[in-house]
Formats: structure tokens, C-alpha cells, sequence
């Protein structure tokens, strides 16, 4: 019978190139005419057996160092040579079935867990594993400094009548500074001796028409305001001249821009990431709202300066949180200042004055602090008014993700001015690209096996659960089905 056989043919055994398909430098090829052989070796050279056509035998003399051969249009790897005293050569054989029904193989469609050429690189991959050497990345906006921390200011909330009229009092939210707070507890305490009585007035109506005194840790000049006018308590004119806020939010919009793998290390367990919101605290983000599209997270704040309250709202893809294409991350609230019991503030006035103008306010304010309420003094003064059982220690978090401390209106804006994003990554034992070539990445998807193939590449492939359909026998299906369920190099 005619055998074609081959000398270097560089061929993997899980590879479905055949001669007929190489592409590479030449082989050399022969054609011989070969009888089949059996029993060589044994003691009786004459007995007859049967030659398998997936395990043949042969006997060939003549030239060697035969690799592969082809017969019955079929293509062997020679697994083993024997030879006689005269030099005659004795070889067995076992089917190549991946070179032999390539296009078969080539034609299936079948669920491919590994790939060189079509994979989904955000699939975990069980190859790789993260390791305890971390890598931490810190980004930040791109905006200024949200807060300042060079001097503490206040937000003084009170009540008061610009006409002498019951029906033109307003409530309006003065910005001043600590020199100006000590000028007004300093004046009411002066004008309390003196003439309070003169005005038709009691130190308990000034005091009572103050309705809060904040922390402020926002600058002047980023808060809506309007032109500077004089401080009046109810109808009592201080005479300190002070900024009036505007009844609307101060917001800011802006991103922060990271950098990331674009494949499964950016996701848990892997990666992590946190981000730190000022006035609010530090907040878990998951890593699968980060990946993918433009690697920008955006922001918006809300601050309301007459509650104290502050809320950030964290989205993606989008151009704002309202757009249709973004993608809601998640919002975060908290209490961006405390309230400070005026009280406390004449017990250390500068100015010097006596506390006991306050009668036995001043003791009971300190009380009021303690206790988070309000207390009743002498004469009907509400000592501590602007204390709140809400104010100091309040703070929600609308949110689904970990807030891993708040600081819950205390003084935070010292710990850091600005967003920042911090993306921590662990290393990996084996880089998953370095993989792709020599044993495919995760696809998890069916595919023509064909599709995955580059002419001259060597792409890996694969399958599970493979099932070829050919008019063969069944031996030569499972071996096929096996080859293919192992990872095979489609050539």
C-alpha cells in the first residue's frame, strides 16, 4: 500500500495542523510503498494478526528517522521503531485525529471556556490569583480645594424685623468670623447692662431671636450671598455688619479622572476602592461601577449652610446624574458642621464682660451641651437655644455601600480639602496576558470553532462538552471530543 511519510514536521500532538495545511519552512516528504507487518520481533515470524487502522503497524527498510507518515488519507504519529540484525525498521503508529478531521473539527460549534483570539476579559480567571503585594493608587478631582482650614468662621441663623413690622420679619443666615461673633455677644452683654430697657427690649428677646450659630468650613466666597448689611436681632440692631447668605445650595460638580487594566483584576477580589468624601467620611465603591467606557468618576455636592447638611452624589457615563446614559453610583449624606450654644461663647469673650448678666444661663447651657437637648433658665431664657438633639451627633446615609467612619458635623475638614479616589490593587501570581497565547483566555461562550482560528497564529482553544458529528467509529469521536475538551492549538 502507498504511505506518505515525513521528516521534520514540527507538529504539537493537541494541534489540528496536518502537512497539507503547514504553513512554516519546508518538510521533507516520501512516498513508499509499504506491506503490513505483524508479529515482528516474536518468536513466530508466521503468525498473522489484524492491523488496527488507529494503532497500525508497519515494516519499512531503507531510509529512517521517519516522524509522520499519512495512509488511507489519513495522517499517524510514529510512536515507536524497532529494528531487526539486517537493519530493518518495524514502526507503530497512533491516528492523528485533530490533523485528520480539522475541517470537521473547524466546521463545529461548540462552548469554548478558553481562547486566544475571542475572550471576555472581565471573566474571573481561576488561573490567576491575587497575591498579598499590593499596589495603591490615589487619584484626585480636578477642581480646587472644596474647604478652607485656615480660620473658623460661623453661619449665625436669626430672626429679624427690617421695618419695625410684625409682618416684615424675615429669617436670613449671616456669614461672619470669630471677630464679629465676639463683637455681638459682646454688644448684647454691654446693651443689657445699660439700656435694654431704655429699648423696650430684654436680653432674652435678642437671644431668643437668634435660632442657630454653625461651624462654617466653606470659604466666603464659593457660598451665594448677597451685599453686606447690619446684623439685627428681632428689632434690636446690633450695629455689626455682616454678609446675608442666599437661600439656595452651594454645589459643585466635577470628576476625577483614574486608571485601571480593562479586564477582571480591576474587579473584586482583586481590586478594591474607596473614595474619600470631605465632611461626610470615607466610602466603599464598588469596583464593577468603575470599569468599563471613559474612566471618569463624576460628582455632584450639595450643601445646605443654614441645616448643616451636605450630600454627595456619585455617577457615571453620563454627562450629569439626570442624563439618560449615566449610571447612579450612589448618594452619601452627613452633617458638614455642628451648632456652638452662644452661651459658651460669653463665658470665653474676649471682651471681658461679666457672665453674670446671664444669670444662671450660662450653667445651664453647658448642661444643654451635654445632653444634647435644651434647658430652661432664670427669667425664661432658653440657654443653649441653638443646640439640637440632632445637630452634633446626626448623620444619614442614603446608600447601599459601606461608609467606613463619618465625621458626623465634627471638625473634618482639617483630615483633607478634596475627593480623592484611592483604587487599591493586588498583584497577581501570573500576568493573564502572558497566558493568552499559550492556553487561550476565559470566552465561556459558543463559537464555530472556526471563528477562532488565524491563519499562521496557532491559536489555543478550549471547549467543554465537545461533541463532533462524524460517520466514524466511536473511538474516534471520544478521542476527538477528549482533545478538544483538553485545549487544542488550531492550526
Amino acid at each position: 500500500m502507498e504511505v506518505k511519510l515525513y521528516k521534520r514536521f514540527p507538529k504539537r500532538m493537541n494541534s489540528t495542523v496536518n502537512p497539507d495545511t503547514y504553513i512554516g519552512p519546508a518538510i521533507e516528504g516520501h512516498i513508499m510503498d509499504l506491506k503490513l507487518k505483524a508479529n515482528f520481533g516474536y518468536e513466530n515470524q508466521n503468525q498473522s494478526i489484524k492491523c488496527d487502522k488507529l494503532h497500525p503497524s508497519f515494516f519499512i527498510t531503507g531510509d529512517n528517522d521517519w516522524e509522520y507518515l499519512k495512509a488511507w488519507d489519513m495522517y499517524y504519529f510514529i510512536t515507536k521503531v524497532d529494528y531487526d540484525i539486517n537493519g530493518a525498521q518495524y514502526i507503530e503508529c497512533l491516528i492523528d485525529v485533530l490533523g485528520t478531521w480539522r475541517d470537521e473539527i473547524f466546521a463545529t460549534q461548540a462552548f469554548v471556556t478558553y481562547s486566544t483570539k475571542i475572550f471576555n476579559k472581565y471573566l474571573k480567571d481561576s488561573r490567576v490569583a491575587p497575591t498579598s503585594d499590593i499596589e495603591v493608587n490615589v487619584y484626585r478631582d480636578n477642581g480646587v480645594d472644596l474647604l478652607s482650614d485656615s480660620q473658623i468662621n460661623y453661619i449665625l441663623t436669626v430672626m429679624e424685623v427690617t421695618q419695625g413690622d410684625v409682618s416684615s420679619g424675615n429669617i436670613v443666615s449671616y456669614y461672619i468670623d470669630q471677630i464679629q461673633l465676639d463683637l455681638i455677644v459682646g454688644k448684647i452683654i454691654e446693651d443689657g447692662n445699660n439700656f435694654f430697657g431704655a429699648l423696650g427690649l430684654t436680653i432674652t428677646d435678642a437671644l431668643q431671636a437668634i435660632k442657630g450659630l454653625r461651624l462654617c468650613p466653606f470659604p466666603k466666597n464659593v457660598l451665594p450671598h448677597t451685599a453686606d448689611r447690619i446684623i439685627k436681632l428681632g428689632k434690636y440692631d446690633t450695629g455689626i455688619e455682616a454678609t446675608p447668605l442666599s437661600r439656595e445650595p452651594y454645589v459643585v460638580n466635577d470628576g476625577i479622572s483614574y486608571q485601571l487594566y480593562d479586564d477582571f483584576r480591576d474587579l473584586e477580589p482583586y481590586s478594591s476602592a474607596r473614595i474619600f468624601l470631605p465632611l461626610v467620611g470615607v466610602v466603599n465603591v464598588p469596583m464593577n461601577k468603575l470599569v468599563g467606557g471613559a474612566k471618569s468618576l463624576g460628582y455632584r455636592m450639595y450643601a445646605n449652610v443654614e441645616t448643616g447638611k451636605i450630600t454627595y452624589l456619585l455617577f457615571r457615563r453620563g454627562p450629569n446624574p439626570g442624563s439618560s446614559q449615566s449610571d447612579i453610583i450612589g448618594t452619601y449624606s452627613g452633617d458638614f458642621s455642628f451648632e456652638v450654644p452662644l452661651g459658651v461663647n460669653v463665658i470665653s469673650n474676649p471682651i471681658g464682660s461679666a457672665i453674670t448678666a446671664l444669670g444662671g444661663g450660662a450653667a445651664l447651657a453647658a448642661e444643654a451641651i451635654a445632653t444634647g437637648g435644651t434647658a430652661v433658665a432664670a427669667e425664661g431664657i432658653l440657654a443653649g437655644a441653638s443646640v439640637t438633639s440632632a445637630g452634633i451627633a446626626a448623620a444619614s446615609f442614603i446608600t447601599s455601600n459601606d461608609i467606613i467612619g463619618t465625621f458626623s458635623g465634627n471638625f473634618g475638614w482639617g483630615a483633607c480639602s478634596y475627593i480623592k479616589l484611592e483604587i487599591t490593587h493586588h498583584k497577581v501570581n501570573v500576568d493573564p496576558e502572558t497566558l493568552r497565547p499559550l492556553y487561550g483566555r476565559e470566552c465561556r461562550e459558543v463559537h464555530l470553532i472556526e471563528d477562532l482560528y488565524d491563519e499562521g497564529a496557532g491559536n489555543y482553544c478550549r471547549t467543554d462538552g465537545f461533541s463532533i458529528k462524524l460517520g466514524v467509529i466511536n473511538e474516534v469521536r471520544e478521542m476527538i471530543n477528549s482533545a478538544m475538551d483538553n485545549g487544542v492549538y488550531l492550526e
